[in-house]
């Protein structure tokens, strides 16, 4: 096996192995015997919410740090 084959194949273990660590740190608290609750999501609404985080927040940002820079310090 050559040595790139064999990094490359260690490389993909240790992602592996850090993505199954950071799931297993973010489920390790949560009792699933605990959770009654149901939630159910409409599809246009994840939708949406995902084209507002993704995109039109950052787009907001910037053009409000953008206004905030051009006109200098507040002075309160």
């Amino acid at each position: 096996m050559s040595k790139r084959r064999l990094l490359r194949k260690l490389r993909d273990r240790t992602i592996g192995a850090l993505g199954a660590g950071a799931l297993l740190f973010q489920l390790g608290g949560c009792e699933f015997g605990d959770i009654t609750t149901t939630t159910t999501l409409d599809g246009r609404e994840l939708v949406i919410s995902l084209i507002q985080g993704a995109i039109l927040n950052p787009i907001d940002a910037f053009i409000t740090d953008s206004v905030n820079n051009a006109f200098g310090p507040e002075d309160v």
